[in-house]
């Protein structure tokens, strides 16, 4: 839950560190990435994102965005303003 998250990881709700250029960085994980802290999943903010596949596709749903309720698929596009956390959903 976002609750649990915020207390675990309180800097999901803003940039962790800046680039060379001052650029605010968030960090973006999913269900699939959430205990590999990693430079790798820092993302610049005004960034455009494509929604991953998860590793497990078997009665995969959807990607539920924590950040803003919202549903989304593998291919979606979306702007990084914030750190999110994308939790795969299984029927």
């Amino acid at each position: 839950e976002l609750s649990t998250l915020i207390k675990d990881y309180p800097m999901a709700l803003k940039g962790l560190e800046t680039d060379k250029k001052g650029n605010n960085m968030y960090m973006v994980s999913t269900s699939d990435t959430l205990n590999k802290d990693s430079k790798e999943n820092l993302i610049k903010d005004g960034s455009i994102y494509t929604i991953p596949f998860p590793k497990n596709r078997v009665n995969f749903l959807y990607w539920y965005n924590h950040a803003d309720n919202n549903k989304y698929y593998p291919g979606d596009k979306i702007i990084i303003n914030n750190s999110i956390y994308l939790e795969a959903i299984y029927k």
